[in-house]
């Protein structure tokens, strides 16, 4: 089992630009930490499709 970290930052135009491209099959249902799912909640993965460092130099 892979288990991440995720830390929040605000989101700049470039990311919610990323989220709106992601297609609909690649949003996966969120889990809580015991494993059952998170109501109303979808992850899906961003990485390479932002650059992070650049977005924290904006701010």
């Amino acid at each position: 089992m892979r288990t991440y970290i995720i830390v929040g930052y605000a989101i700049a135009e470039p990311v919610r630009r990323a989220i709106r491209a992601i297609l609909d099959r690649l949003w996966h249902p969120a889990l809580n930490q015991d494993g059952s799912l998170r109501t109303g909640a979808e992850v899906a993965e961003l990485t390479g499709m932002v650059d992070l460092p650049s977005q924290a130099q904006q701010r």
